[in-house]
C-alpha cells in the first residue's frame, strides 16, 4: 500500500511541486520497497532447491539491475518529452 501511494504521488509530480515533497514520495517508495524485497527474494529462494538457490538468486538480482537500468533510461526521456526540450537526443556538450 505504500509503495501505490507513493508511485501515484510520483506520478503526478508537477513542475511546481516543491522538491521536498518529491523527495518525500521517494522516501516512501523506498520504505514500500524495502518492506516488499526481502519477502518477495525470500519466497523466491523458497520456491527451489538448495541446490538452484545461486541461479535463482543471480537470475532474480539480473531482473532487478535490467529494471532499475530500464528506470534509468526512460525517466529521463520522459522528463525531456515534457519539456519539449531535445537535450538527451542532441547530446549534452551541444
Amino acid at each position: 500500500m505504500i509503495i501505490a501511494l507513493a508511485f501515484v504521488g510520483l506520478l503526478l509530480v508537477g513542475v511546481q511541486w516543491l522538491p521536498i515533497i518529491v523527495t518525500g514520495c521517494l522516501f516512501l517508495f523506498g520504505i514500500g520497497g524495502g518492506y516488499f524485497q526481502p519477502a518477495n527474494i525470500s519466497t523466491i529462494m523458497q520456491s527451489g532447491s538448495t541446490n538452484n538457490q545461486g541461479t535463482i538468486g543471480s537470475l532474480q538480482r539480473m531482473i532487478q539491475n535490467i529494471a532499475i537500468a530500464n528506470g534509468t533510461r526512460t525517466i529521463p526521456l520522459r522528463v525531456d518529452t515534457l519539456n519539449n526540450k531535445s537535450v538527451i537526443s542532441r547530446g549534452c556538450f551541444e
